[in-house]
């Protein structure tokens, strides 16, 4: 079993570093991840967005996006490639210590990745130094009846979706989702779409004022699905976009692309499709 863990709580706890930089790296073997991981991190980055997919042959891939525009008085520990034993417990010592989840995500790898036989978790998570406590809600392996059944139990209480995701156990879809009860733009969200209901609820909301916040894409025996969460971006003249279908290359000239008009990446996550490791996005200014 590979997985690993990072706390840093004393650097974020100092000043912010000068300036905004970024940086985002795609298709990582979990080696050369961790390798990238650990040097950003020490050089003053933190990771704002974690993911992992399967290549086609079912080994483990890693994806990340890296800031230094960090928030002061804020602690973080973050986790990738969990089984889900190991997670479960993890998530149950974090909350003792007064963590709270910024983005939990699930994902299938092993022989057969489509067919839901083996899943993994990434994680992160935010604490405040002063002691302040968070409330929040996670779901791991929930089905879509119980995510539904959460977004009419959550929102009324003050809490927000901040984090979704989706995978395979077995033939079933699965789902993450993380709630805070914190202040935030107000959210829409919708899981397990097939691509044109996306497009076409993507396209709804945004006549609605509501643009790409999170995406997650996945393949179950063959089926692509979506599940994405959209925010309201009033008094924002240049707005968030989300992209899918793309390939490792392209994804790099569309980040590439946008960052000259500046743009930064605030999700990234592969899968597979049509026995390729396709890229989905999604790009917003600060």
């Amino acid at each position: 079993m590979k997985f690993s863990i990072f706390s840093a709580a004393s650097l974020l706890a100092t000043a912010a570093l000068a300036g905004r930089a970024w940086e985002e790296h795609h298709g990582l073997t979990f080696d050369s991840f961790k390798s990238t991981f650990n040097k950003l991190t020490k050089d003053g980055y933190r990771p704002i967005y974690l993911t992992g997919d399967a290549a086609p042959n079912g080994d483990a891939r890693y994806n990340g996006i890296f800031k230094t525009h960090l928030f002061d008085g804020i602690g973080w520990t973050a986790q990738y490639g969990y089984e889900p034993g190991k997670f479960g417990q993890t998530v149950k010592d974090l909350k003792n210590k007064g963590y709270f989840p910024m983005h939990v995500q699930g994902y299938n790898v092993g022989k057969d990745p489509t067919a839901g036989h083996q899943r993994r978790f990434n994680g992160i998570w935010h604490r405040h130094i002063d002691g302040r406590r968070v409330p929040w809600e996670l779901l791991v392996d929930a089905t879509k009846n119980q995510v539904m059944e959460a977004f009419g139990q959550f929102p009324p209480k003050g809490y927000r979706l901040v984090s979704v995701s989706g995978y395979g156990l077995g033939s079933e879809q699965r789902f993450t989702a993380a709630f805070q009860k914190t202040p935030g733009p107000e959210w829409k969200a919708t899981i397990g779409m097939g691509r044109e209901e996306f497009q076409k609820r993507t396209e709804e909301l945004r006549k609605q004022g509501f643009f790409p916040a999170d995406l997650s894409v996945y393949n179950i025996k063959g089926s692509v699905f979506f599940s994405a969460i959209w925010q309201r971006e009033d008094g924002k003249s240049d707005k968030s976009m989300a992209k899918f279908g793309l390939s490792a290359k392209e994804l790099a000239e569309w980040f590439r692309h946008w960052k000259e008009k500046g743009y930064e990446p605030t999700t990234v996550s592969g899968y597979l499709e049509n026995s390729s490791l396709k890229y989905a996005a999604i790009i917003g200014k600060p």
